[in-house]
C-alpha cells in the first residue's frame, strides 16, 4: 500500500473554449515543473468535482445540444491533456462528477407543464417533498409539474455521453456512468494506494426551477456492503460531489447536508467538492454522538471569469498531499491561484486558503486498522469457483474482473488471469497488469499484446528493463526478436 499520495483537485471549468484550451493545458505543464523543483510529489489522482462546461442558454433544443456538446469536446481535450501530462495518458486516475452546469437545461424545460388550478394549497404542500414533481417559478409566479417524467431523466444525457466517451478505453475497472444517473453512485477503488473514491451526483432533482443540491439517499445506501468492506480494509474513503454544504439565508443552491451523518457511518472521512468558487474552505463535519468526522474540502473555479468568481478571489485549484501509516493519514491542503489577472494562460502561485492568511493547512484522519489478507485457502477456493464458472459460461472477461479483485501477488491468481485475459483478447489490460512480468508465461502474453496493439512504447519500456536483459527463456527471446522487428525497436 502506497504511503504517500497527491491529489490535484480542480472544479468548475466553465469557460474553456477552442481559443484558450491549449493555454490552460500549458499552464499545468509549467505546474509540473514547479512540483519537481519544489519536491512536491507528482499527482497520483486528479479529481474534477463538477461543472465541466458552462452550458447553453439557447431555447431551441437542437441548437442548445450542439453548443453543449461542443463545450464538452473542448473540455474533454483539456482533461485528456492533464492525463497526458501527469499519467502518460492513463485516464483511469482521473475522477469526474457532474455539476449543476452539466444538467442540460433545455431538456427539463420541455418536460414541464403549467398547473392551472383553483386551489394551489396541495401543490404548495408537496413542493417541499424530496421527490416532488412540482416546481415553482418566481419569474412566472406559477406552479409547474414535470409532466414528462421519462424525458426529464434525460437531462444528463449530454454529460453521460461525454463521460462514457472520455473513459471508453479504460477497462480495469471499466468506467461507465451509472444507469440511474442521479440516484446511483460509483465506487472507484485503488488497492495499491489504499484509496477508495465514492462519486456522487449532487444534482438529484435539479433543473432550471430547482437549484438546490441533493444526493439521493439510495445512492449511498445501495453501496453499504461495499463501503463497509473498504472501511474494514483500512481504505481512505473519499467522497466527491459538486455542491457546497452551507449558504446564506436567502440562498438555496447548496447541498441538503442531512446525508452527511450517514456518510460518516460508512467510513467516508473526506469529501471534495466545488460549486462555491472558493478554494480550500474547510469544514469539519462531526457527529457529536459517535465523534465520527468528515472533512469537507472545496476547490475554486479553475477557469471561470470575473462574473463567476466571488469578490476578492481569482482562479484557483487545490493540491492535496496525504501521508499515511497503518491507521492514520496526515492531509495537507495547498491552494494554488492565478496571479495573471485572467490571462488566457494562468500563472499559478501559492494562494491563501479561503479567507484565512494560511497558504497550507494540515489535519489528520483516523482510519480503521487494515484487516489481514485472506488466507491462502480462501484465495484458492475463490479461484476454483471463478474457474468453474468461467468454464461453464465462457465469459472470460467477467472471470478476469473477479480475479483482479484478488491478491495479484498470488501466483495462481496471476496464472489464471493471464489465461482469461488472453482468451478474452483484452490486450490493453494485459499490458497494464503485466508490465512487470513475474514469469515467462506473463512475459510472452505481454509481448504478444504489445504486438497486437502495436504498442511500441510499452514494449520499449519492457525491453530496456533489468528483467528483459536477464531473460534466458528461449521462447521469450524468440518472441522478443519478432517484436523488435514488428515494432521497429532496432
Amino acid at each position: 500500500m502506497a504511503s504517500n499520495i497527491t491529489i490535484l483537485h480542480i472544479s468548475d471549468l466553465h469557460r474553456i473554449t477552442e481559443a484558450n484550451v491549449d493555454c490552460l493545458r500549458a499552464s499545468f505543464n509549467v505546474e509540473k515543473e514547479y512540483y519537481r523543483a519544489n519536491s512536491i510529489p507528482m499527482p497520483s489522482f486528479i479529481v474534477v468535482s463538477g461543472d465541466i462546461i458552462q452550458g447553453s442558454r439557447e431555447t431551441e433544443p437542437p441548437k442548445a445540444q450542439e453548443e453543449i456538446r461542443s463545450q464538452y469536446e473542448v473540455a474533454g481535450r483539456f482533461l485528456a491533456g492533464l492525463c497526458d501530462i501527469f499519467f502518460s495518458g492513463d485516464r483511469s486516475r482521473m475522477i469526474i462528477v457532474p455539476g449543476n452546469h452539466d444538467v442540460s437545461q433545455y431538456v427539463p424545460r420541455g418536460c414541464m407543464s403549467i398547473i392551472d388550478a383553483d386551489d394551489y394549497k396541495p401543490f404548495v404542500d408537496s413542493l417541499w417533498n424530496d421527490d416532488s414533481n412540482i416546481r415553482w417559478s418566481w419569474k412566472d409566479l406559477k406552479f409547474y409539474t414535470i409532466s414528462d417524467t421519462v424525458g426529464y431523466k434525460r437531462r444528463f444525457d449530454d454529460f453521460i455521453d461525454f463521460y462514457n466517451n472520455f473513459y471508453r478505453d479504460v477497462k480495469w475497472p471499466e468506467r461507465k456512468y451509472p444507469g440511474l444517473v442521479d440516484a446511483e453512485a460509483e465506487v472507484i477503488d485503488f488497492k495499491e494506494e489504499g484509496v477508495t473514491f465514492v462519486c456522487f451526483n449532487s444534482c438529484y432533482q435539479l433543473d432550471h426551477l430547482q437549484q438546490s443540491g441533493y444526493i439521493c439517499f439510495n445512492a449511498l445506501s445501495n453501496l453499504s456492503t461495499k463501503l463497509l468492506e473498504k472501511k474494514r480494509q483500512g481504505r481512505l474513503i473519499i467522497a466527491v460531489w459538486h455542491h457546497h454544504t452551507q449558504g446564506l439565508p436567502k440562498e438555496n443552491n447548496y447541498l441538503n447536508y442531512r446525508i452527511l451523518d450517514n456518510m460518516t457511518k460508512y467510513g467516508i472521512r473526506m469529501a471534495l467538492h466545488g460549486h462555491q468558487h472558493i478554494s480550500g474552505i474547510l469544514n469539519e463535519y462531526r457527529d457529536v454522538f459517535t465523534e465520527d468526522n468528515l472533512w469537507l474540502v472545496s476547490a475554486g473555479t479553475v477557469y471561470g471569469n470575473s462574473s463567476d468568481m466571488v469578490p476578492g478571489t481569482t482562479r484557483q485549484y487545490n493540491l492535496i498531499t496525504i501521508d499515511r501509516d497503518a491507521s492514520e493519514c496526515q492531509v495537507t491542503l495547498m491552494s494554488r491561484e492565478d496571479k495573471s489577472l485572467q490571462n488566457p494562460e494562468p500563472v499559478w502561485e501559492n494562494g491563501l486558503i479561503g479567507r484565512s492568511q494560511r497558504i497550507q493547512y494540515t489535519f489528520k484522519i483516523q482510519l480503521e486498522a487494515e484487516e489481514k489478507e485472506e488466507s491462502m485457502e480462501e484465495v484458492y477456493q475463490q479461484i476454483n469457483e471463478i474457474n468453474r464458472e468461467a468454464e461453464k459460461t465462457k465469459d472470460y472477461l467477467q472471470a478476469s474482473k473477479r480475479l483482479l479483485e484478488l491478491d495479484l501477488n498470488n501466483q495462481a491468481v496471476r496464472k489464471f488471469l493471464v489465461e482469461y485475459l488472453s482468451r478474452a483478447e483484452d490486450w490493453d489490460t494485459i499490458i497494464k497488469v503485466f508490465a512487470e512480468p513475474k514469469s515467462s508465461l506473463e512475459a510472452i502474453a505481454f509481448i504478444e499484446s504489445c504486438i497486437k496493439t502495436k504498442n511500441a512504447e510499452a514494449y520499449g519500456s519492457f525491453s530496456r528493463s533489468p528483467y528483459a536483459e536477464e531473460i534466458q527463456d528461449a521462447n521469450v527471446r524468440t518472441i522478443m526478436a519478432d517484436a523488435d522487428i514488428i515494432l521497429k525497436r532496432r
